[in-house]
């Protein structure tokens, strides 16, 4: 029996009229399953933020499916040319990184993701992409935006995939594990650089400078830094002071003896 077979004898639906299933994380809709009926479409979203331990791996379940159904969702793109985005979306470099994240996030940020890389391609070749991104936020709102600009800023190879390879080596590793962490880097930590013992000052700082350059290229003026420890705690007010005359104001800490996130605007 599939997961499709599972969920229709669950809440009755019938599964000839399904057409698309979101795996949504939203406080603002009620219970774990939410139905969209029209006439000849259904529409399920399988909220997971108030989801228990065993709905969670039930919509686990589902995930493991979808990689083995691939009609079971419908992919949203973006409004696009479509031979253009075809042509893209097909690339070596698309195809890596869709296929390593496919399954690892929820499907509706994978389509995000498919959309981010090909409005990061344009603006690479110069062209304006400011329509591309008002489609992607209409359709997606603040999470589209956010998305879009962790990949722009190249946060999906340097930060995303690094924390989920790291995370595979821990005994207690899952999926959800992964995806509470994914999270928080979207909708709070958006533009993050985290400091560990292990790296010296010199390269702690060589990357927030870098990562600040980035950002400016494409409009983004804000970076996050996190620590833990204080050890840490020291050496990132220490940069902080020595960075301070590129900085347009105060940075806004949030710290204790062995903590610190910190918020510099440039």
């Amino acid at each position: 029996m599939t997961f499709l077979d599972k969920l229709s004898s669950l809440i009755k639906i019938d599964a000839s009229k399904l057409r698309k299933v979101n795996i949504l994380n939203n406080n603002t809709l009620k219970g774990l399953v939410n139905i969209n009926n029209t006439t000849n479409n259904t529409t399920i979203n399988l909220n997971i933020a108030d989801a228990t331990k065993k709905e969670k791996e039930l919509i686990g379940g589902f995930l493991r499916e979808t990689l083995k159904e691939d009609s079971l969702i419908i992919e949203n793109k973006a409004k696009v040319l479509l031979d253009d985005f075809s042509k893209i979306d097909k690339s070596n470099q698309s195809r890596s990184i869709i296929d390593y994240f496919r399954g690892k996030i929820l499907p509706s940020d994978l389509d995000i993701l498919r959309a981010s890389i090909y409005i990061k391609e344009v603006f690479d070749r110069g062209e304006s992409v400011r329509d591309l991104k008002f489609d992607l936020v209409s359709k997606y709102g603040q999470r589209g935006n956010n998305i879009s600009n962790l990949y722009s800023a190249g946060y999906f190879n340097s930060l995303i995939k690094p924390i989920y390879e790291e995370m595979c080596k821990m005994s207690e590793f899952s999926g959800f594990k992964f995806l509470e962490k994914f999270e928080v880097m979207v909708t709070q930590y958006t533009f993050a650089v985290f400091v560990s013992a292990t790296r010296d000052k010199k390269d702690i700082k060589k990357e927030i400078l870098d990562k600040i350059t980035l950002n400016k290229k494409y409009g983004i003026h804000k970076l996050n830094i996190h620590g833990i420890g204080e050890y840490n705690v020291q050496r990132i007010k220490q940069i902080l002071s020595e960075i301070d005359g590129i900085l347009s104001s105060i940075p806004e800490l949030s710290s204790g003896a062995f903590y610190i996130n910190a918020t510099i605007t440039f």
